[in-house]
């Protein structure tokens, strides 16, 4: 197959190797594949100032905001045998980081969106509580400023938990909130988390994983 062309052709080939290799970010071909698309796309900025790539979208708060989805396969450590459909596996301990119990439950990944958007009214205590008390000794720079926005950083994992009886559909969250580390590159801190049902408790029509869920709650 000749190399890609243009920065359109790149992506579609990054994203059918992606398919392809089941969303493993290592595999030779997608790294490939991915490094050719940067290189296309530095081609096509071309504004250097000093030698230097002056491309610096995490400065950018707008061009960060919004739900994004993750195509490639949960970067958690850890990770057991895929199931049979080919999705990823973890205990809930490894995901949650240890946060939720019973920790040895396997959880098999459906999908992973993050979540960037302005933090709002509701969303200030968990700023003030611990995170926005530590801003200037863990998120300043070495001349001790402040960066230059930081935004909300949810990220939302949505899960099967199997149980001995049955397969719970769930959803784990991780609050936090990202800042520019570089000019390209995002560092995020957690917060808290939060470990829901994504079915009805009180239905009767969910009452064999009602009475699952209370068992490992």
């Amino acid at each position: 197959m000749s190399s890609p062309s243009s920065k359109l052709d790149a992506k579609e080939n990054f994203k059918r190797l992606i398919v392809e290799h089941n969303g493993d970010g290592t595999n030779p071909e997608v790294k490939g594949a991915l490094d050719e698309l940067v290189r296309l796309a530095a081609e096509k900025r071309g504004n250097c100032v000093d030698g230097a790539d002056a491309w610096s979208p995490a400065h950018s708060m707008a061009i960060n905001e919004g739900r994004w989805r993750s195509i490639t396969t949960p970067p958690f450590p850890g990770k057991l045998p895929d199931d049979a459909t080919g999705m990823s596996k973890f205990t809930l301990g490894r995901m949650s980081f240890g946060m939720f119990k019973p920790t040895k439950l396997v959880c098999a990944v459906e999908d992973i969106f993050n979540i960037l958007h302005p933090v709002d009214e509701n969303e200030e205590g968990l700023l003030s509580n611990g995170i926005a008390g530590r801003r200037r000794s863990s998120i300043a720079s070495p001349a001790g400023d402040l960066p230059n926005w930081i935004q909300t950083y949810n990220l939302e994992v949505m899960i099967e938990i199997e149980t001995p009886s049955v397969k719970l559909p769930a959803k784990l969250t991780n609050y936090g909130f990202c800042f520019p580390e570089t000019p390209t590159r995002l560092a995020v801190k957690f917060s808290e988390g939060k470990l829901e049902p994504r079915f009805d408790l009180s239905s009767s029509v969910n009452a064999a994983l009602s009475a699952a869920w209370r068992d490992i709650s």
